[in-house]
């Protein structure tokens, strides 16, 4: 058999011819330095005579090896030494190719025009027939039995904008009965001025071909040898077409995708087993099998993206810090899951306990969140046994769980508290949260506005004052998201203690009570009427509000440094009147707006605003008619508003 090394152009342009049966050199690639110049080839990397062995195998079990892979494997080992590509390119080698071939599911049969090493590279060469050079894009042209790249399409095919006048033209030279069988081929290109990007199928047409029959048909004088000559280029193409479309239909279409995937998962099994072999040796054995079984075929991307060639011992010696960072990323990732798995274990129970130990608790009770309960049951291991559900969980009642977190936040609640205040300000310890003088303002809340009775945009956000037990439970303090620092919740939430106690103090004192030890419950007991004359308005009218709402309107309707601020209790008569203005103005506000969030009585659960409460009670409790005394408010929001009213003007 003829050897080359650089195919002539004759050659190149006909590449079914004995002589171009390995159409690619023996490397599998080269580069064009200068155009004309020879091609340079690049230097393989490896070590030589690895092969020299093989051919001292008995020639028996050498075929039955090479009978066991498939034609691109035979390629390449041809291409490796003299030796094994004269056993494979003999004619008695023929078996071999074709045990190869039917390795392959569904690989159409080898044609008669074509030797079995030709068939192989027209249907896994990655080369052009033409340049030689290995591109990612290459059309194969069935009928034509050449592949071709972008670049060689225009130089050695013709296009064919309209086929009917191309096959009806006057000067082709040949009949044109002969040129609906010519070597073309379909390729799908987006058009340049579709802005859809739609696809516009183009027929291209082999030159070498067309201007061959001209000539050979030219040449011939006689009629009776040019009608053999037609029949027989008939035949030779009727074949070919047939041979073509049935490549073209069941191998482009279907059985080359599938088997390159299967290749891809060959290749990428193989590359992982080795790469997994060294990841053992590098002591990560016992965490590779803590690891979630692996795709390969899903991982093949980046396989191919750390060893796009065959795996050797130098790439993965340059892969080492590489698969360290891998495996110490998945074990991080591992960790972090197993842990939310955990948690999510414990935060079922929690749950349970949470919502069924606070039914026996009275409404509106101050009790801990789950992840608070994680807290305390992480640090008091035998509260809960989490082993358990519900009731059998708990180990002790969940309401000394409740009592056991309430003392510790309010702990915190104290610290702020001194903090807050001067040195000279002395409290007791066990009473100071029920003085009518404290009160904790929240910096975390989201800012907006409400508009108050007498038209007074009030910036919700910077007036969120409130007792200590809605600050225990208070949202900011309780959902994760509103802070980013070391502190905890309750430290960040309230960090700014109410320092005016001068003005709460002022209150007190002015309804007629010691702000040293009058309780808020005393002073809701009272229920005095406050108006601001500083505030009246003789279009709105007179400015009364409840002895809690003073600061809050202090805050938003007066400079914080003005002292020009008025205040007068108002006498029983005229409180009467404001009181009943009050409940018009709750009721009104209740109807009104839907902002305000109630607890059920009966199931102790938040059920939401007015119509949600309804809902509630008929679709739970079989109650059509929401009493007044099923009107319990969450605990946890501003019902400043429904404590602001306007008396009349005088």
């Amino acid at each position: 058999m003829k050897r080359h090394s650089t195919p002539s152009k004759t050659e190149a342009a006909n590449p079914s011819g004995e002589a171009a049966e390995l159409s690619e050199h023996e490397t599998g690639k080269y580069e064009v330095s200068k155009e004309g110049a020879p091609p340079q080839w690049n230097r393989v990397q490896g070590k030589r005579g690895i092969l020299k062995r093989l051919m001292e195998m008995p020639l028996d079990l050498l075929f039955e090896i090479f009978g066991q892979l498939d034609p691109p494997d035979l390629l390449h080992i041809a291409r490796t030494t003299k030796a094994l590509r004269a056993i494979l390119m003999s004619r008695s080698s023929i078996f071999i190719w074709t045990q190869a071939r039917s390795n392959i599911e569904g690989f159409p049969d080898c044609p008669d025009d074509l030797s079995e090493p030709q068939y192989a590279i027209l249907a896994f060469g990655r080369s052009c027939s033409f340049c030689q050079l290995i591109l990612s894009i290459s059309h194969v042209a069935w009928s034509a039995r050449v592949r071709c790249c972008n670049k060689c399409l225009d130089m050695h095919f013709m296009q064919v904008k309209n086929h009917s006048t191309w096959l009806n033209a006057a000067d082709r030279g040949y009949p044109s009965l002969l040129a609906r069988w010519a070597p073309c081929m379909t390729i799908s290109r987006t058009s340049v001025s579709c802005k859809s990007g739609a696809r516009n199928a183009t027929v291209y047409a082999l030159q070498s071909t067309d201007q061959l029959w001209r000539d050979e048909y030219t040449n011939i004088q006689d009629p009776n040898a040019k009608n053999e000559w037609m029949n027989c280029k008939l035949e030779e193409r009727y074949a070919i077409e047939k041979h073509a479309r049935e490549c073209e239909s069941r191998w482009s279409k279907g059985v080359q995708g599938a088997y390159r995937d299967e290749k891809k998962l060959l290749l990428a099994g193989r590359k992982a087993t080795m790469i997994t072999e060294s990841v053992k040796k590098l002591g990560w054995e016992e965490e590779l099998y803590k690891l979630p079984p692996v795709d390969y075929c899903a991982q093949y991307e980046l396989l191919e993206s750390f060893c796009p060639n065959d795996i050797t011992e130098t790439c993965l010696s340059n892969l080492t810090s590489c698969l360290d960072v891998f495996m110490k990323r998945n074990k991080a990732q591992r960790l972090f899951r197993e842990h939310r798995e955990f948690l999510e274990s414990r935060r079922i129970v929690l749950h349970d306990i949470r919502k069924n130990g606070s039914k026996n608790l009275p409404i509106n009770s101050v009790y801990p969140d789950i992840g608070e309960l994680y807290r305390i049951t992480e640090e008091n291991p035998s509260l809960v046994d989490y082993s358990k559900s519900y009731p059998d969980a708990l180990r002790v009642p969940f309401s000394d769980i409740a009592l056991l977190w309430r003392k510790a936040i309010e702990s915190k609640l104290l610290d702020l508290i001194t903090d807050a205040c001067s040195v000279e300000y002395e409290f007791d310890p066990n009473t100071v949260f029920d003085l009518a003088t404290t009160f904790f303002n929240c910096t975390s809340c989201p800012g907006y506005t409400t508009t108050t009775p007498m038209g007074q945009a009030i910036p919700m956000g910077q007036t969120m004052l409130m007792r200590h037990e809605r600050a225990m439970i208070h949202r900011c303090a309780t959902v994760d998201g509103h802070y980013n620092s070391d502190d905890t919740p309750y430290e960040l939430a309230f960090r700014d203690v109410l320092k005016g106690k001068s003005w709460n103090a002022c209150v007190v004192e002015m309804c007629g009570f010691d702000p040293k030890v009058t309780t808020a419950c005393e002073m809701d007991q009272a229920n005095l009427i406050i108006e601001c004359l500083s505030c009246n308005n003789i279009d709105k009218g007179r400015a009364t509000m409840t002895w809690a709402v003073v600061r809050h309107h202090q805050r938003t309707s007066h400079d914080p440094d003005e002292t020009d601020m008025v205040l007068k209790v108002l006498d029983e008569e005229e409180a009467v009147k404001v009181r009943e203005r009050m409940k018009e103005e709750q009721v009104r506000q209740l109807h009104r707006d839907c902002n305000y969030k109630f607890m059920c009585p009966h199931c102790k659960s938040l059920a939401g605003n007015l119509p949600l409460l309804r809902t509630h009670l008929k679709n739970n409790h079989d109650i059509t008619k929401v009493k007044e005394e099923e009107l319990v408010y969450y605990l946890d929001q501003n019902l400043i508003l429904l404590y602001i009213a306007l008396a009349s003007s005088r």
